[in-house]
């Protein structure tokens, strides 16, 4: 029977080897969290909405720049969410929320 870690870390591999389809820059996922939704704040309206993404989120390093991304695999279709942190994102934590605003607005 394998062990608590062996099954963690085949986990890990499957998830990397997923995420290379999606950035090939991928190197190692820093962390994760197997369910998050992405909200998008109006601010015309002052008010947050559901976008239709939520599902895995991953937080990884990346070959070169820029050096940390995220990504969420959309369980929902086929639109999946990535990102890098960089100088153009300003980037809040909370307790239960990682609030993120780019210079594009999302």
């Amino acid at each position: 029977m394998k062990s608590t870690k062996e099954i963690k870390e085949k986990a890990l591999q499957i998830n990397m080897k997923v995420l290379k389809r999606y950035d090939d820059e991928a190197a190692e996922i820093i962390d994760m969290s197997s369910h998050v939704v992405l909200y998008q704040f109006d601010e015309d309206a002052s008010t947050w909405y559901k976008k239709d993404i939520e599902g895995s989120l991953f937080v990884y390093r990346r070959v070169t720049f820029p050096y940390y991304g995220f990504f969420i695999m959309n369980r929902l279709n086929i639109t999946n969410f990535k990102g890098t942190f960089s100088s153009q994102i300003d980037l809040q934590l909370t307790d239960a929320y990682i609030i993120f605003r780019s210079q594009n607005g999302m």
